[in-house]
């Protein structure tokens, strides 16, 4: 409510991060027909940054996409772009109305009266991604899904990709 927000930046690998949020929701999704996809592209992202801070961006993208997605699927994912790290969850569920657009990132905004949930999970993902000096944003369509991403700065010490094959003949 003050509007600062403390960050605790450390040396972690997003990558192992990343992939233990997919299987804890993996875990946790009940619904037979959504399709919960994890596009990891690394083996290792190392990055110092606030680790928590960014995984409460991606959880809450991914909460709100399982909230609004009934079939089809939700797909969380991310990249080392532009000297920083973009967060990003599509899915296929009811997306939003042009109508709708302009409130998606304020306090307490519910789109849906019959959602569950307070309304700030979005706001809160603005706030950090503010408070990184990042940039925050989503495309929609109504009846056809969501595309949320966040990019956040940050120091990326190495990248290790999943279709790195070291080569061994000298």
């Amino acid at each position: 409510e003050s509007g600062v927000m403390d960050l605790h930046c450390e040396e972690f690998d997003f990558a192992k991060a990343f992939q233990h949020l997919y299987d804890n929701f993996k875990e946790r999704i009940k619904n037979p027909a959504v399709d919960f996809i994890c596009e990891n592209p690394y083996k290792s992202c190392m990055l110092y940054a606030d680790s928590n801070r960014i995984l409460q961006i991606q959880t809450n993208f991914i909460t709100n996409a399982l909230k609004y997605t009934h079939k089809g699927f939700v797909k969380m994912s991310y990249q080392c772009v532009d000297d920083g790290l973009k967060l990003m969850v599509e899915d296929t569920g009811i997306g939003m109305p042009p109508s709708k657009c302009n409130r998606v990132f304020q306090r307490f905004e519910k789109l849906d009266s019959f959602a569950q949930g307070s309304g700030l999970g979005l706001s809160i993902c603005k706030a950090i991604v503010d408070a990184c000096h990042g940039h925050i944003g989503f495309e929609t369509e109504e009846g056809k899904g969501s595309l949320f991403w966040a990019w956040i700065p940050c120091k990326i010490s190495f990248v290790v990709p999943k279709d790195d094959i070291p080569n061994n003949s000298q």
